[in-house]
């Protein structure tokens, strides 16, 4: 009997390490982009907040409100 593995065993082996290597990274990046996308919902949050705020502070007084677009920023 060979010590050889077959062609077949060797690619299914090789394909699994290859995956098992690459879910660290794929993960990482996962997480990375899930960070981003969290602390760009909390600056919109506080956003929200303190126009909220403002309004609150204005109410019942004529207030012309202006809306920025982003290329204005």
């Amino acid at each position: 009997m060979s010590s050889y593995e077959s062609h077949e065993e060797y690619m299914t082996r090789r394909i699994r390490e290859e995956e098992s290597a690459r879910v660290p990274i794929r993960t990482y990046w996962n997480e990375m982009r899930l960070t981003q996308e969290l602390k760009q919902a909390q600056a919109d949050i506080k956003q929200l907040q303190q126009d909220m705020a403002y309004l609150s502070l204005t109410d019942g007084q004529n207030v012309k409100l202006e809306v920025l677009s982003a290329s204005d920023e």
